[in-house]
């Protein structure tokens, strides 16, 4: 393992850095050094960031600077949000009986953020540009995962499975098996068609489309996966989150202003069975999706993504 960082990494280290926290630096160091996409890492205890580590290539500000105005400062005060979040999702996500929130992606069209959760109170957070494309935005999600792993494994703890990456090849994600599809336009009723095609037991259990903070259609086979009686909760749960999510949503765009750039357009809440997901879409539209299957995350997201990007772009 290494014992110091590339020349070009700047770390943030704390006046009073915990000891159980030090002993994880160089895993941090060997994460960012293998995984190039990462412009920057951190754990947070509790909230705050304990210890950080990045190549954003911002130069040490001057002595006289306002502190909170560079990126790094941006980046920390990001994650503190996203933390306070998770916290507050975790609670709201446990009442579906799916596990607790262990993994959370924000991405705009300009970078992402992943939050992988080590156990409570202990969180490892990634951002890098997801200019590259997806497939170097994925291997930024598995670095991160595969760090948070490793933390858990230094605890005897075991793996968690973020993002189903630990039973899912690259190889082995796929988009929607029926596409290609028609693009649906903004038409309820031809939306409403367009996603009874990517529900079904093998992938995603729920999608509802909103509008106006409104929910103009849902499709599920909650009936199907779980039964009646939990079906109906669930589906009261998933609505209620639903509604919750919009705001949710706007409050961590206007967070993510400096840290992230662009517009916040993807959330991801990972939970120990499953994942729900947020996807925004023009005119104050958005989709939410879930499924309770942790195999199923990856494959999942993708979906999502492909029907998104068809309401989206709907004339090609």
């Amino acid at each position: 393992m290494s014992t110091s960082p590339r020349p070009d990494a700047h770390e943030t280290v704390p006046a009073h850095l915990p000891a159980d926290v030090g002993a994880l630096i160089g895993h941090y160091r060997d994460t960012l050094a293998a995984a190039t996409a990462l412009d920057w890492l951190g754990h947070f205890r509790a909230g705050t960031l304990a210890y950080g580590i990045d190549r954003l290539g911002e130069a040490e500000p001057a002595p006289d600077h306002l502190p909170g105005t560079t990126r790094r400062d941006a980046v920390e005060r990001l994650g503190r949000q996203v933390t306070s979040t998770v916290r507050a999702l975790d609670r709201t996500l446990q009442q579906a009986g799916t596990g607790r929130l262990i993994r959370t992606v924000l991405s705009t069209d300009r970078n992402a953020l992943f939050c992988d959760t080590v156990r409570p109170g202990d969180d490892v957070i990634g951002v890098m540009p997801v200019t590259d494309g997806p497939d170097a935005v994925d291997a930024g999600d598995r670095a991160v995962a595969a760090l948070a792993t490793r933390l858990r494994a230094l605890d005897g703890l075991p793996a968690p499975n973020y993002g189903s990456f630990d039973t899912t090849a690259v190889t082995d994600r796929a988009g929607s098996p029926t596409r290609p599809l028609p693009r649906p336009g903004t038409d309820t009723a031809a939306v409403t068609d367009r996603m009874r095609a990517d529900i079904g037991p093998d992938t995603l259990h729920l999608l509802s489309y909103w509008s106006d903070g409104r929910a103009e259609a849902t499709v599920d086979c909650l009936d199907t996966v779980t039964g009646p009686a939990r079906g109906a909760r669930l589906r009261a749960l998933y609505a209620a989150l639903g509604a919750d999510l919009g705001p949710r949503a706007n409050e961590l765009n206007r967070a993510a202003g400096g840290a992230l750039r662009g517009r916040l357009l993807r959330l991801v809440l990972d939970v120990e069975s499953g994942a729900v997901y947020y996807r925004r879409l023009p005119a104050r539209r958005y989709l939410v999706g879930v499924t309770l299957n942790q195999a199923h995350v990856a494959a999942a997201d993708d979906r999502i993504s492909a029907l998104a990007q068809d309401l989206t772009h709907p004339d090609g």
